[in-house]
């Protein structure tokens, strides 16, 4: 009984594992950073420290500068086999992160999901998909989080 038990979770284990590897497999909508606050409103001078909380919260997570115009920083992440390159816009006490492109992160621009059907597609699953839009690695949107709650912590 023990042993059948034992199967059992373990079967249950690997179903769990293998959704899981498929869910990440499919990406994850590109998730969107627009007017993300960093300095408390009416913070002096409040373009230049955000700039330098990004630059400080680059440095602490790794993110390389590859540009540097002021009121646009263009970021780079290299984490083992994947790289991650953004444009951070400062604007007054925000930023906005745009995607720029990407290695390794399964990034699609039109992605779809063919386990998103509809009644309307009967039974031919291959022709009926969801439309996910962009789609990118779920770490992505983890490490720009990462960027900005470095950003401001340093602008405190």
């Amino acid at each position: 009984m023990k042993r059948f038990i034992s199967i059992g979770i373990l079967s249950l284990l690997a179903f769990a594992i293998t959704l899981s590897a498929h869910a990440a497999r499919l990406g994850s909508p590109l998730p969107k950073f627009e007017n993300v606050t960093i300095a408390k409103p009416g913070t002096p001078d409040a373009p230049k420290k955000v700039h330098d909380a990004i630059l400080s919260g680059a440095a602490q997570y790794g993110w390389r500068v590859v540009s540097d115009n002021g009121d646009t920083l263009r970021l780079n992440l290299s984490v083992r086999r994947h790289v991650v390159e953004v444009d951070v816009h400062v604007r007054g006490n925000a930023v906005s992160v745009d995607y720029v492109d990407s290695v390794n992160m399964d990034y699609e621009k039109d992605a779809s999901d063919p386990r998103g059907n509809s009644d309307a597609c009967g039974y031919v699953s291959n022709l009926c998909r969801k439309n996910m839009g962009e789609v990118i690695h779920p770490n992505y949107g983890k490490w720009v989080k990462n960027l900005l709650n470095a950003a401001r912590k340093a602008a405190r």
